[in-house]
């Protein structure tokens, strides 16, 4: 699969990129992911002969929309899937007019995405799946649902994620070579695991199932080493729970709720480590000095995604009052009243502020 991801907001695309990997990771589709910070960009790499299978696509950005971008798509003759990522649902209706196949209201979770990109591919053909012969019939077993596969005599048990146990009449070498994927582990001499499916590994590994498989006792230091290896290949960095819960209530975010959505500690500093590169704040106070309130107005609205996005609960609920005032003046014809408009940034740059030094926290030896 080809993938785009479109979003003048670097931390959402790297949300959005991490979660997609994670995804197609999971479900064993090979895969490649683009990122664009606007959708003029990316429309040129199309006019170039560039071709996405799917499109995920920001609904508020600079110069254009979500929705003009796609329009333009369309009329050159795009085919493939577009999703729209938003703040809000304010225009789930247009985007059907442009044959939108879903739309991610913010912020993003894996459970969302996965039920979105499940239907979108439903009839994608190019899963991998495991052939199973019993009596008269096959079963088919996608990667996916493969937890480990251990040896047992002259034949193998397949453990299945649901719980299900099948007798595969073969030996492991040769089931291993069948498979041949980065993610199957062969762990011991009688057990292959797909690492997709462990929870936590010591001197064995522990699965999502509560199973425990052996690790090859001489060669442990080595298969925790290919572990980590593939853990780090699908874009895991180190973290600490007890600094994040620290920092989030600095910022009025919870972080078991964030810790959800994002699957985990470490996705969670990644991200947040990444707001400090993220060019909104400075670009607002940049267009409200020189008073162009539609530019600042997809700023504000752009930060108050990272803070929806990331759960910085004082920061966005500072940019969602500085948002709503610019929509008002731009789009509903209200008189501009600077003193309110300074009056809500100085709470917006209080909050951010706030935000930055408290990554401190994480970032301490």
């Amino acid at each position: 699969m080809d993938i785009a991801v479109c979003d003048d907001n670097l931390s959402d695309r790297e949300i959005i990129r991490q979660q997609l990997s994670i995804y197609f990771s999971d479900k064993f589709i090979e895969y490649n992911i683009d990122s664009y910070e606007n959708g003029v960009n990316l429309i040129y790499s199309i006019e170039d002969g560039e071709y996405y299978d799917i499109i995920f696509l920001d609904m508020y950005m600079d110069k254009l929309n979500g929705i003009q971008v796609a329009e333009k798509l369309r009329n050159m003759n795009y085919k493939g899937k577009i999703i729209f990522l938003t703040v809000t649902s304010k225009y789930a209706v247009e985007s059907y007019d442009v044959e939108a196949s879903g739309y991610l209201v913010k912020p993003h979770d894996i459970d969302k995405i996965s039920m979105v990109l499940d239907r979108v591919l439903s009839n994608y053909e190019n899963v991998h799946t495991y052939q199973i012969k019993k009596r008269n019939s096959v079963i088919q077993v996608l990667y996916s649902e493969i937890e480990y596969i251990e040896s047992s005599n002259s034949k193998c048990i397949l453990h299945r994620t649901d719980g299900n146990e099948y007798t595969i009449y073969k030996k492991l070498n040769d089931i291993e070579e069948e498979i041949n994927h980065r993610a199957f582990l062969r762990c011991h001499q009688s057990y292959l695991v797909n690492m997709n499916k462990i929870e936590s590994v010591e001197n064995d590994f522990t699965m999502k199932s509560g199973d425990v498989v052996p690790i090859r006792t001489r060669n442990l230091n080595e298969i925790k080493k290919e572990y980590y290896n593939y853990i780090e290949y699908r874009g895991n960095i180190a973290g600490t729970t007890k600094r994040l819960k620290i920092f989030y209530d600095k910022v009025g975010g919870d972080f078991e709720v964030v810790k959800r959505r994002l699957i985990d500690e470490k996705y969670v500093v990644r991200f947040v480590q990444c707001f400090k590169n993220d060019t909104a704040f400075n670009e607002l106070k940049k267009a409200l000095n020189e008073e162009l309130y539609e530019k600042a107005y997809l700023c504000a609205h752009t930060l108050k995604g990272s803070s929806v996005s990331l759960d910085f609960g004082k920061l966005y609920k500072a940019s969602s009052a500085l948002t709503e005032t610019l929509y008002n003046i731009n789009h509903n014809g209200e008189d501009c009243d600077k003193i309110l408009i300074d009056k809500q940034f100085g709470e917006v740059a209080k909050e951010y502020k706030n935000v930055i030094n408290s990554m401190q926290i994480i970032e301490e030896d």
